[in-house]
């Protein structure tokens, strides 16, 4: 199940996020579980969003939780290489092309 992740940080221009996203753009998401139906259940997400165009990079889950704020970009997609680098787990292997680690963990690996 996709879970909506929350921005309650500073934008970077003084100005806070709000909780609810769900009129963001998303760019790049993607989710792993581990465990699903036994007796502890691990998950992790990572999603870079746009609003408007404010870049942000959201993490969440039981491995890490963050939201980093990119930077401005006309449009957001413009962005995307910056966001991927200053991610938890995408990674650029090269030029547009991205790929996400947490897509590689298999079941019971956090």
């Amino acid at each position: 199940m996709r879970r909506r992740g929350q921005f309650d940080a500073p934008s970077g221009d003084g100005t806070l996020i709000a909780s609810d996203i769900s009129d963001a753009v998303v760019h790049l998401w993607t989710s792993a579980s581990w465990y699903p139906g036994g007796p502890v259940q691990f998950e992790q997400e990572e999603g870079i969003y746009s609003i408007g165009d404010r870049l942000f990079v959201n993490t969440r889950g039981d491995s890490e939780n963050d939201v980093v704020f990119v930077g401005r970009f006309d449009p957001p997609e413009k962005g995307l290489s910056k966001a991927v680098a200053v991610s938890s787990f995408w990674l650029e292997q090269s030029p547009g092309e991205f790929s996400c680690e947490l897509d590689e963990w298999e079941e019971g690996s956090p």
